[in-house]
């Protein structure tokens, strides 16, 4: 019998599987103005998914987004380029916090960095 799961593990190709969520995600980040309520949610997040061996590969400015009255204030987007790696979650963490900080100061200082500049 085939069902999804077996489907996932079949075959030596590679496997996506799509998630459509429909939430109400909320706006950009600001821009200009002090983002010291907000730093430690956004850590918190690529350090979660660090845990799990989750790499975004597409860390920028629009694609963290301030969540609209939630218990946590910050949603991420975009993982079309995100893969799943056997790093420890300190080696995941190494690699995305300095480009995180980065993003966030340039924010609090007026301007956008982006990954490809």
């Amino acid at each position: 019998m085939t069902t999804p799961r077996t489907i996932l593990r079949s075959g030596n190709e590679k496997t996506f599987l799509s998630v459509l969520v429909l939430e109400r995600l909320g706006d950009v980040m600001p821009i200009g103005v002090p983002l010291e309520a907000l730093k430690p949610d956004v850590h918190e997040i690529y350090s979660d998914m660090g845990r799990f061996g989750i790499e975004h590969m597409d860390i920028r400015w629009r694609n963290i987004l301030a969540a609209p009255a939630a218990q946590q204030s910050i949603r991420v987007v975009d993982f079309d380029r995100s893969r799943k790696l056997n790093h420890s979650h300190s080696q995941i963490e190494s690699a995305f916090g300095s480009w995180v900080r980065t993003i966030l100061d340039g924010l609090e200082e007026g301007y956008v960095v982006e990954p490809w500049d």
